[in-house]
């Protein structure tokens, strides 16, 4: 019996339907079941009491419940959901006049619930269709109901029967509603934070690309000391100059060199893997800022920007280090660009322990931020930067990765130069979802 009944419930859906429009075909399927038989058991207690003219009137409805998951099953999806909404409010509605002291037409109120259950909030007409009936006749049955009273010579017995029915058909309906809104509203969740995921990848991905060149460059000076010291090494030994202090000392360099290129590469796959399900933990904060500078430092140097770092010495911090890596690069970033104009150029890095916390702090040349910046400037997709230089994610979503670490990240507005002052607990907090 199961089995048939999951069998139904699933008529219709296929692997390439999306899991979100699939459920409101199972629903369907389910509520057109769930009709059927509430009306079928309705019928027979008519039948059971003699009452033979309602029993059949009963049973026509039982078919046309029970066509809309046959439609499902051959793919008339949206003919199905719209024959049950049609369909629910118009067999409430006969109910409630032919039976009106059962107070069925309260029922309507759930009825406006139900096509927000069986349409996307892009099918407009179809939820406005839903929601205008049972508006229009719940009122009608009351007016049906004084203006033209029908007495079919119900016993008590029958009356208790369909109130008893009408319950359960109230206690399914009001569960499948929460059940499913709740369901829409995980599935919304999940959604906005895989689009968050997205975002990150995008911003950490877009910092990289402005960064190109100056790694280029990292990568590109040991690349020359190596080649110089390899060429100085092979005409020694060709002339038969080499002595072993020599080559040990070339060696040592183009080893040195090829640490720094490790290092370089070993970093940016850090910087680029997905970090969002990385459980925090403690980092040395000295390793972070140092893997960070190695994406901009060449650029600043390019720029004549000037970079000052005052950080004592080892600093341990509760985080995801990926995450932090990002928002120190983004706070770099941003500062090159807001003094490459300005004659005086300089960023100061700085870093200080507290009891609980490290506060992290940049601070560049500028004159500061304008007030009317300030109020938009952690929104998403805000940016002052030209078009093309700037997706504006990247406050909005530095400020949201440092609160998911039970962070903070602020400007600065009684420093005399634009300063962004970031505070992360010592001890690892729980992971951020």
């Amino acid at each position: 019996m199961i089995k048939n009944i999951r069998n139904i419930a699933f008529w219709g859906t296929t692997p390439d339907l999306s899991p979100a429009f699939a459920k409101r075909i199972i629903l369907t399927n389910l509520l057109g079941l769930l009709f059927t038989v509430n009306m079928s058991l309705s019928a027979l207690a008519f039948l059971y009491f003699d009452f033979t003219g309602l029993a059949a009137f009963t049973f026509l409805f039982v078919a046309c419940e029970f066509c809309w998951p046959l439609l499902n099953r051959f793919k008339y999806y949206t003919v199905a959901r719209l024959g049950l909404l049609v369909s629910s409010n118009f067999l409430g509605f006969a109910v409630s006049v032919l039976l009106p002291g059962t107070g069925y037409n309260r029922g309507f109120y759930v009825m406006a619930g139900i096509p927000i259950l069986l349409f996307s909030f892009k099918e407009r007409g179809a939820i406005f269709l839903g929601l205008f009936l049972p508006l229009v006749l719940y009122p009608l049955s009351e007016w049906a109901q004084h203006r033209v009273p029908v007495d079919l010579g119900l016993t008590p017995d029958v009356v208790a029967l369909i109130n008893y029915s009408i319950g359960v058909i109230y206690v399914v309906l009001i569960f499948l509603m929460f059940y499913f809104l709740s369901r829409e509203n995980a599935r919304a969740e999940d959604l906005l934070e895989e689009q968050r995921a997205r975002s990150f990848s995008s911003a950490k991905f877009a910092a990289l690309g402005e960064m190109a060149t100056g790694i280029g460059h990292e990568i590109n000076n040991p690349m020359t000391v190596i080649g110089i010291a390899a060429g100085r090494l092979r005409r020694m030994i060709e002339k038969n100059e080499a002595t072993g202090d020599e080559i040990l000392s070339r060696l040592s360099l183009i080893q040195k060199s090829l640490s720094r290129i490790v290092s370089i590469v070993d970093a940016m796959k850090n910087f680029s893997r997905e970090a969002n399900k990385d459980p925090v933990s403690e980092e040395s904060l000295n390793r972070i800022i140092d893997e960070t500078l190695t994406f901009c430092t060449e650029r600043f140097k390019n720029h004549n920007v000037r970079l000052d770092l005052v950080v004592p010495g080892e600093v341990r911090v509760g985080c995801k280090a990926v995450q932090v890596s990002q928002v120190l690069l983004n706070l770099l970033n941003n500062a090159h660009d807001a003094i490459a104009e300005l004659p005086e150029k300089w960023i100061r890095l700085e870093v200080r322990e507290e009891d609980r916390h490290v506060v992290l702090s940049v601070t560049d040349s500028g004159p500061g931020i304008p007030p009317e910046v300030r109020e938009n400037m952690f929104r998403p997709f805000y940016t002052t930067k030209p078009v093309g230089k700037g997706t504006g994610l990247g406050l909005s979503l530095s400020r949201k990765m440092i609160q998911d670490h039970d962070g903070t990240l602020e400007l600065d507005g009684a420093s005399a130069h634009t300063k962004f002052v970031v505070t992360l607990p010592k001890k690892a907090a729980a992971t951020p979802s």
